[in-house]
């Protein structure tokens, strides 16, 4: 198991939209001068550029770094969507959490786009699957102590993973259902996005998913698409970009 930070090997997954403001274009152009400097050479980072199907391209993203973890032997893996602003600092403090509790995977926090403020960080509260999204108020000690809290699902708009848990995934369901828009097997119905599904089969395998608040970035809305209807898109996988 890696030990500093120069010795993590990290694969980072981005859908990239179309209409990615200046900010975040300096946040991925920081990351790209910064990834092999920071961690491990090996490291890689995957991105996709437009289409309005998340979908399917997180499963092309995926699909691209399991590929290359044959060869690459990758420790983490890292999903940050677009809309967000971040620097190469949370990325290392949310590798800093993985390490220091061998943690299966963890999310940093960032707020809703839409509505009332609150984190991206959730809690089901009952039989029917619903969903509490943490507030403020729920996570402002852990946020000043620097702990973890465990949760049920998040968003993947900064969630790190560790290789081990996300092997067993990949082997366990097949790439049409690494990511689906829908809950099975709920009491009563409700409209799931491809993340919160992930979340659901990921702790199905007795994995567990744990929020750090002390890991705060930006989000910026409207950028990753949110089309999520059945595609007749073409295959993209060749698509992927690496560095």
């Amino acid at each position: 198991m890696a030990t500093t930070l120069n010795d993590i090997r990290i694969a980072i997954l981005t859908p990239m939209g179309s209409n990615i403001y200046p900010k975040n274009v300096t946040c991925f152009l920081n990351l790209a001068s910064a990834l092999h400097q920071v961690f491990h050479p090996a490291s890689r980072f995957f991105w996709l550029e437009g289409g309005p199907y998340l979908v399917q391209n997180r499963t092309y993203l995926l699909r691209a770094a399991m590929m290359h973890d044959f060869s690459q032997k990758f420790d983490y893996l890292l999903w940050i969507d677009a809309d967000q602003v971040f620097g190469i600092e949370h990325i290392c403090m949310l590798a800093a959490c993985c390490v220091a509790g061998n943690l299966d995977a963890v999310s940093g926090l960032y707020y809703n786009r839409h509505g009332d403020r609150h984190s991206m960080a959730g809690r089901i509260v009952n039989e029917d699957n619903d969903i509490y999204w943490l507030q403020d108020r729920d996570f402002a000690v852990h946020r000043v102590q620097q702990t973890v809290i465990p949760i049920d699902i998040c968003g993947f708009g900064f969630f790190m993973m560790k290789m081990e848990g996300l092997r067993q995934y990949c082997q366990q369901y097949p790439r049409e259902k690494w990511f689906t828009e829908s809950w099975h097997g709920l009491s009563k119905m409700h409209y799931s996005g491809e993340d919160v599904s992930f979340c659901h089969q990921f702790k199905a395998l007795g994995r567990r998913i744990w929020f750090a608040p002390h890991v705060a970035v930006g989000h910026y809305g409207g950028i990753v698409p949110s089309d999520f209807k059945q595609s007749n898109a073409t295959n993209r996988f060749e698509e992927v970009n690496i560095i």
